[in-house]
């Protein structure tokens, strides 16, 4: 299964000399999603498949696209996310269900947005959802302050590469109400943390040091 970059985008290599970024952050992604670790610590033989789009925003710097979640969701309401949700049965493939859900969360279609691989999959906490990432890119510029937001997306926010890929960032507090240890960003916007920043910080572990310095 190979993913199809989204056909309204440009592909010359004249352009995408221009995003030094982009080699690099392709290089962390893998042409088909892997498959849940039936062995890993904790994961639900019952839990659901599930799939999110880490969607880089072109722009001076380039950012990540992350939502903050609306507090009357009954699941991880009030918490920073990358847009996704649940693979549905129609969905054709992990790359399917979480572009549907960027464009059902925060109104970007799939013909604005360039698919770039997957991402390492990963169990949440509970064993409750696999949880496959596709990395994508949307070309600018773009302004964020537009989105058509679900009543599921209380806001946006841009999370800067060079923050965001950056594993001295990252620490392991206490998950907020609890005594466990658990990824966290360690910045000055909104708090992101559990399974966004393993996420982030698998990312940020494999970017490749010598790059950093395209982020900017």
């Amino acid at each position: 299964m190979e993913l199809a970059p989204a056909p309204d985008v440009i592909q010359s290599e004249s352009r995408e000399a221009s995003w030094p970024w982009l080699d690099p952050i392709r290089r962390l992604t893998r042409p088909v999603p892997c498959e849940p670790d039936a062995r890993a610590p904790g994961p639900d033989a019952h839990g659901y498949p599930a799939a999110v789009v880490a969607l880089i925003v072109d722009g001076s710097p380039p950012a990540f696209l992350m939502t903050n979640r609306s507090a009357m969701l009954h699941e991880h309401g009030g918490e920073v996310a990358f847009p996704g949700g649940r693979i549905e049965s129609w969905d054709a493939d992990p790359a399917t269900a979480a572009l549907r859900e960027l464009e059902e969360e925060v109104g970007i279609g799939r013909d604005r947005v360039r698919p770039l691989g997957y991402l390492p999959g990963i169990w949440t906490g509970n064993g409750r959802y696999w949880v496959t990432p596709l990395l994508a890119w949307l070309p600018g510029p773009f302004d964020l302050s537009a989105l058509d937001l679900s009543p599921e997306v209380e806001s946006v926010f841009p999370l800067p590469l060079a923050i965001g890929l950056d594993p001295r960032r990252y620490g392991r507090p206490s998950a907020p109400g609890t005594d466990i240890p658990v990824p966290m960003l360690l910045w000055d916007g909104p708090l992101i943390w559990g399974a966004t920043a393993r996420i982030l910080l698998g990312c940020a572990q494999a970017f490749e040091p010598a790059a950093q310095d395209t982020l900017r």
